[in-house]
């Protein structure tokens, strides 16, 4: 028999590594690319056989490759790409793969602006505790699994459904659930009609007799709920959940996501009571969401968030306080994207005062060319416009904002968060050791 083999352009990133470990649950020999030799890829080498080939380049792609996956940060212009296209191998982007797996599956897929990752956890926990047995892809580390993938041995298949650049709208959702909708990814969409529309297309895609589990009486979601009534879909309130206890992971915006999951597991005819259970009892969510790092050399804990977007901040710092009222909060931030700083720039600096004490980092350019029109400094001087007693301190990099941040002498009851979707959560590393 031919061994079935598989190469990955961009192989080290959250959701392409997860495609590279289920491919070798399915028996591919992978091979893959990335531009830097992260732990990801050493951890894919060392627990799931995977072929680092190094930078990208054409020789990486041989005519027995059975098919090429890419991570959509890449382009037709990549060398890899070229080289599959004129050998005639099917190319797949990340999103398009997926589709391929939801394609034979009952796919549950979890949407939204903000809360994708914690509430794609949550699910999939629950039904892992419950014996559903699911396959799992989210765009983090579950901290239950210590992975971004879980194969299982049922026809379901929970992952995590991103809206940017239309990606969801490879998926065949059976259930579909929406966390949220706000203005987000606005270089792209440009209107705020044309991002809820993309998610109108989403339900136009679900199987029949699907079901949509959002809160809909939020204005945002109108014409999604609408388009669902239209199709015959079932509307799930995960809005008339409730709970006693305060949940393991702190926040309001938590206590929506797991109404969201255990919305999930009833449609699914799960053991609510149980489910409630292991949510306030044993959840420890997924990295880099509320991520406790450990403590300064002074004592103070440091957690890791990946908020990237005014509400989350907002939901962050909110929750915080309602949990921990007599702490101070101090924030690293790390704007990620010119163009989404500039588009929610009046929501970043509404936000960002919200915090006791906030260091602003350099903005993560990420895919993005700089843009001299925008910066933490034009963000920091608004804050102080807005707020005139306000004292935002803008660091040059990682080793200022530390030798800034020792400078002070902060309350021992300090809880100190480094934010943002870049590697911002490196600053928190350095903090603790």
């Amino acid at each position: 028999m031919i061994p079935k083999k598989a190469h990955l352009i961009g192989a080290g990133g959250a959701g392409m590594s997860a495609i590279a470990k289920y491919l070798y649950q399915q028996g591919y020999t992978v091979t893959g690319s990335d531009a830097t030799v992260s732990q990801t890829i050493t951890d894919l080498s060392e627990k799931y056989s995977f072929q680092y080939m190094g930078d990208h380049k054409s020789d990486n792609v041989r005519s027995d490759l059975e098919f090429v996956v890419y991570t959509p940060a890449v382009g037709p212009q990549n060398p890899e790409y070229q080289k599959a296209q004129s050998l005639g191998i099917p190319l797949y982007s990340y999103p398009e793969y997926l589709g391929v797996i939801s394609k034979d599956k009952k796919t549950i897929a979890v949407s939204g602006t903000n809360g994708k990752t914690t509430t794609t956890t949550m699910v999939g926990e629950l039904l892992v505790d419950q014996g559903f047995d699911p396959t799992i892809i989210v765009g983090g580390v579950m901290q239950e699994f210590s992975s971004n993938y879980k194969e299982g041995g049922s026809d379901l298949f929970v992952v995590e459904a991103c809206e940017y650049k239309h990606s969801f709208l490879s998926l065949t959702p059976s259930v579909l659930v929406i966390t949220n909708i706000t203005p987000d990814h606005m270089e792209y969409f440009e209107t705020f009609e044309n991002y809820q529309n993309t998610f109108v297309s989403l339900v136009e895609r679900m199987s029949e007799n699907g079901v949509v589990i959002c809160d809909p009486s939020d204005e945002a979601l109108l014409p999604i709920v609408q388009k669902a009534g239209e199709r015959g879909l079932s509307v799930y309130d995960y809005t008339q959940k409730s709970f006693e206890k305060q949940l393991s992971v702190p926040g309001e915006h938590n206590r929506k996501n797991a109404f969201a999951a255990l919305s999930v597991l009833d449609t699914l005819g799960g053991e609510m009571t149980r489910g409630q259970s292991y949510l306030q009892e044993f959840f420890r969510g997924s990295k880099r969401r509320f991520e406790l790092l450990g403590q300064t050399k002074d004592g103070f804990s440091v957690y890791d968030d990946y908020a990237h977007n005014p509400e989350a901040i907002e939901t962050l710092v909110g929750g915080l306080r309602t949990r921990y009222p007599e702490s101070s909060i101090v924030m690293f931030f790390q704007p990620h994207l010119y163009s989404r700083t500039k588009d929610l720039f009046e929501g970043f600096v509404q936000s960002l005062l919200l915090p006791d004490q906030v260091f602003l980092l350099p903005i993560y350019a990420a895919r993005e060319e700089s843009d001299d029109d925008i910066s933490s400094v034009i963000l920091a001087e608004a804050m102080k416009i807005q707020n005139p007693s306000a004292d935002p301190i803008v660091c040059t990099d990682f080793d200022d904002a530390q030798a800034q941040f020792e400078s002070y002498d902060f309350p021992k009851s300090t809880i100190v968060l480094v934010v943002g979707a870049g590697d911002v959560y490196k600053l928190g590393q350095q903090l603790v050791q």
